[in-house]
C-alpha cells in the first residue's frame, strides 16, 4: 500500500508519497524477526564498527545467497540503531507487493522515515519540498535534495551517523533503476561530503546476483569508491559464500569464505 502524509505535519511535507509497509517493523513484515541471540555476532560487530568509523566509508554491501540471514541481519541492525534513535529509515524490498519491488517512491518513502524520527530534519525537508516540482523529479534529486543535503545542513546535530538500510536489493523488479541507485548513493554522497560534513551511512543487502555484481565495479562507482574491501564471513557463523566461482575480476575473490563487501567512499 502507498501513502501520502496526514493532517498536522507541514504543509509540504505533506506533500509526500511514501510505502507504508516498506519499513523493518511495519505490519507487512509481522512476522519478521532479527537475527537469534549470539548469533551473527562478528557480522554484526563488523557492521557496528564500520557505521562508528570515521573513514569515509558511506556505503557497505552484505550479500550472501538465499537463505543466509541478511534480511535478519538487516533488521537487527534496524532495530538496534531505531532503539539508539540514529536510524534514518529503511527500506525492505519485496517481491510480493508492488510498492515494494518498485523505486519509485524510494527516497519519498526514506524521507519520511527520516522526518519523522527526526523533528529537525523534518523542518529541513519540507522547506526543500517548497518546491514541489521535487516530487516529480528524478531520483538522483530526490536523493541529493531530501536525504543528503537535510542531513549535512544539520551535521553538527548529529555526534554519531544517520544509518539507513536498503534491504534485498535483488527483489527489486527494475534491476537497472538499482544499478542506478547504487551509483546514486556513492556519487551524490561523495560530491556532498566535499564540501560539508555527511553523517550517514547506507547498508545494503542482496544475493549476489549479476548486475549488483556488475554495478560494483563499473567505472563510475569505482571512480568515486576509492577503495573496496572483501572481508571473511565463516561458514560456521551460518553466512555463505556470496561468489559462485562464475565471476572473477577485481572486487571478487575466490576464496569460499568471502561473504560481504565494503565499498570506501575518500
Amino acid at each position: 500500500m502507498i501513502a501520502t502524509t496526514g493532517t498536522g505535519l507541514q504543509v509540504h511535507f505533506d506533500s509526500l508519497t511514501w510505502v507504508d509497509s516498506a519499513h523493518y517493523n511495519s505490519s507487512a513484515r509481522e512476522s519478521a524477526n532479527g537475527c537469534l541471540d549470539g548469533t551473527c555476532a562478528d557480522v554484526l560487530d563488523r557492521i557496528h564498527a564500520w557505521i562508528a568509523s570515521n573513514d569515509g566509508r558511506v556505503l557497505f554491501w552484505l550479500t550472501g545467497v538465499a537463505g543466509t540471514g541478511k534480511s535478519s541481519i538487516a533488521h537487527t541492525i534496524a532495530e538496534f540503531y531505531g532503539h539508539k534513535k540514529t536510524l534514518g529509515g529503511s527500506f525492505f524490498f519485496s517481491r510480493d507487493q508492488q510498492a515494494r519491488r518498485e523505486t519509485k517512491y524510494l527516497f519519498q518513502t526514506i524521507a519520511f522515515q527520516m522526518g519523522n524520527a527526526h523533528p529537525l530534519l523534518k523542518t529541513e525537508i519540507a522547506g526543500a519540498l517548497k518546491n514541489q516540482m521535487l516530487l516529480k523529479s528524478n531520483l538522483r534529486t530526490q536523493l541529493r535534495e531530501l536525504i543528503l543535503n537535510p542531513i549535512a545542513n544539520l551535521s553538527h546535530q548529529f555526534p554519531s551517523p544517520i544509518v539507513v538500510i536498503f534491504d534485498a536489493l535483488d527483489e527489486c523488479e527494475d534491476r537497472n533503476a538499482v544499478v542506478d541507485i547504487v551509483q546514486f548513493l556513492v556519487k551524490e554522497s561523495l560530491l556532498v561530503s566535499r564540501v560539508r560534513p555527511l553523517p550517514l551511512r547506507f547498508l545494503l543487502t542482496s544475493r549476489p546476483e549479476w548486475h549488483l555484481q556488475y554495478v560494483f565495479q563499473d567505472p563510475v562507482v569505482e571512480e568515486h569508491r576509492g577503495e573496496q574491501r572483501l572481508s571473511e564471513v565463516r561458514r560456521n557463523l551460518g553466512i555463505l559464500p556470496v561468489n559462485d566461482g562464475s565471476h572473477t575480476g577485481p572486487g571478487f575473490s575466490s576464496d569460499p569464505n568471502v561473504g560481504f563487501a565494503e565499498v570506501r567512499v575518500p
